[in-house]
């Protein structure tokens, strides 16, 4: 998504921030929850105040965004549709990461919490990147 974004510095300033911020969940993810003492705040380990970088920018992309009141259909431009494609992506490992966390082997949760806004934060970046007028679902028609 972050190579789409050429015309848009501030989505590619958040995509990249938001790919490091990964790589961090990455390395809490791989890590033992008994070794969890071990991690390094922002370096190998979630913080609270990247999640709530995270909120900003949803708040940041929707509060410019005039949402209709149905379903966005995906892929309005290429950009919209990677970063629905990446949201995907993110939701899915959200998914998973609940299920570490159900089995308890998440050490904390606060990377699960990091996965929910970083999904949402990827739709609003979409939602912001879409053409003005997207198609929308009609329902059964």
């Amino acid at each position: 998504a972050r190579a789409a974004a050429a015309d848009s510095p501030e989505i590619q300033a958040s995509v990249l921030r938001m790919q490091n911020e990964l790589i961090v969940a990455g390395a809490e993810l791989a890590t033992a929850p008994e070794a969890g003492d071990r991690l390094e705040e922002g370096v190998s380990k979630v913080t609270q105040a990247m999640v709530g970088r995270l909120e900003e920018d949803i708040d940041r992309y929707m509060e410019r965004v005039d949402l209709p009141p149905k379903f966005v259909i995906p892929g309005g431009n290429e950009l919209s549709a990677r970063l629905d494609v990446a949201r995907t992506a993110v939701r899915r490992a959200e998914r998973r990461v609940s299920a570490l966390k159900e089995e308890g082997r998440l050490a904390d949760d606060t990377v699960l919490t990091y996965l929910n806004r970083a999904s949402d934060a990827v739709y609003a970046m979409a939602r912001y990147a879409d053409e003005d007028d997207p198609e929308l679902f009609k329902g059964r028609g």
